[in-house]
């Protein structure tokens, strides 16, 4: 592909939406298509489409490699449905797919509460299709046959940011939400591990209307550290407003937080920062998969590196396995089958294998991101 062909992401994926009404329009039956689809929903809403556009990225990235002529998945067609990620957004977008025989799978689904909520609507709407490689860090699905979740659960990743804070003889954790709904969504778990930490938590939330930067300023604790639950933008608004509040306690972050993004929003100019990831570093990994990423990034689209696109490429990585191992022409029946096996795969160096756990993959690791936008570890 030549320079003046590059897309950027947001054109690419602007594209492949725009499509995905023709591409589920008309029901097809198994007897007469010659091809199957997947189906990708991805949550657009202001605080989540960074996250999805860099996950679905990935998954885009991996399928333009291996669905050339002759390729795993040259007869499978990848579709991007955008929503809101609201409930009634999610059932409606399953709505338009649920007759469509021909997308025999769901994949990639983005964020998390909407890939939770995508569960649970396919339950409500009795869909049994399977869900390969959701961007779902909530473990409350762990368990579902129909869903293969890849990488660490923000269980995981909690535990192990909270056994650092503990380890640096810290005992008091402020817990930043971006909403009020958000803290909600996710404060029974996040309260849990804390308390198996033996740390002593503050849930701080926005009002609605309020700037979650507003928050950061006025934080009454000046101990311990901070527990940052949200995406890149709002973790720079986070940690530029407590460095001009004279806040320098270190931050600690998810997996859904990308380096390049939050150095080139000023998100480093305040304290120093933990950055939490499941996926080796995408900038200077030497294994093969981090290699072809990098190849294929820099063919196909004008962005750097991303640990969360890099984990969007795995993904699709992984689902080919899956789709391969579902029969010539994979119906959902086929691929559920496939999926409650929980074959194992190498991704180019990168293992999955579902029978160390309910996670194909339990790689964390934490780097710290310094104020002169060093990565250390």
């Amino acid at each position: 592909m030549t320079p003046a062909t590059r897309f950027s992401r947001r054109a690419f994926l602007a594209c492949a939406a725009g499509g995905a009404a023709a591409a589920i329009a008309q029901p097809a039956s198994a007897a007469t298509r010659s091809s199957t689809t997947v189906a990708q929903l991805v949550d657009t809403s202001p605080e989540h489409q960074e996250l999805s556009r860099n996950y679905a990225t990935g998954i885009r990235l991996a399928w333009a490699g291996l669905s050339r002529p002759g390729g795993p998945l040259s007869r499978c067609t990848l579709t991007t449905i955008q929503t809101d990620g609201t409930d009634d957004g999610v059932r409606a977008a399953l709505l338009r797919l649920r007759d469509d025989r021909s997308v025999v799978a769901l994949v990639g689904n983005v964020g998390d509460q909407l890939a939770v909520r995508t569960v649970a609507a396919c339950r409500a709407l009795d869909l049994h299709i399977a869900h390969v490689a959701p961007w779902m860090p909530d473990p409350r699905f762990d368990a579902d046959p129909a869903v293969a979740s890849l990488f660490a659960s923000r269980d995981t990743q909690l535990r192990q940011a909270l056994e650092s804070v503990r380890g640096m003889g810290l005992d008091d954790l402020d817990v930043m939400f971006t909403s009020e709904s958000q803290r909600d969504f996710y404060a029974a778990s996040v309260s849990a591990s804390a308390a198996a930490a033996k740390l002593r938590i503050a849930l701080r939330a926005p009002d609605k209307g309020q700037a979650v930067a507003s928050v950061a300023m006025k934080l009454p604790n000046r101990k311990g550290a901070v527990l940052f639950m949200g995406d890149t933008v709002d973790l720079a608004l986070v940690a530029r407003a407590m460095a001009s509040a004279g806040d320098r306690r270190m931050i600690f972050s998810l997996g859904s937080v990308d380096h390049p993004t939050l150095v080139q929003l000023g998100g480093a100019r305040g304290g120093a920062l933990v950055l939490t990831q499941v996926v080796p570093n995408p900038r200077s990994s030497t294994l093969a998969c981090a290699r072809a990423y990098r190849e294929a990034l820099k063919e196909l689209f004008d962005e750097d590196p991303s640990p969360v696109s890099f984990a969007g490429y795995l993904a699709g990585r992984y689902a080919a396995v899956l789709l391969g191992k579902s029969g010539a022409l994979p119906t959902r029946e086929s691929v559920l089958e496939t999926l409650r096996n929980r074959p194992a795969a190498d991704l180019q160096g990168f293992p999955v294998d579902f029978s160390r756990g309910p996670r194909g993959s339990g790689y964390v690791t934490q780097t710290l991101l310094t104020a002169d936008g060093r990565l250390v570890g």
